[in-house]
């Protein structure tokens, strides 16, 4: 467990943190679409402010776009078969 003390506020909060094992960490690995929704939910749940929660929405449309330049060929949007 990790102590925190969120930006203004006086009160430390604790914080549950996942260590990723170096040898595990896949390069090119992506979350997925269920992962990001369960990060914007516990977000919201925890009322963490709203324009961090609309980044991390924003970043996970970036990702998801720059996923179908890379595996279209054109470098356009991908064919679903493709992404999936």
């Amino acid at each position: 467990m990790l102590w925190v003390e969120p930006c203004g506020r006086r009160a430390r909060q604790a914080a549950l943190v996942y260590l990723g094992q170096p040898a595990r960490v896949v390069e090119e690995g992506r979350p997925d679409s269920a992962y990001l929704e369960l990060i914007v939910c516990g977000a919201r749940q925890h009322q963490l402010p709203s324009d961090y929660v609309d980044w991390i929405r924003l970043k996970a449309a970036d990702e998801a776009e720059d996923c179908y330049r890379e595996q279209s060929p054109s470098g356009g949007p991908a064919g679903s078969r493709e992404v999936l």
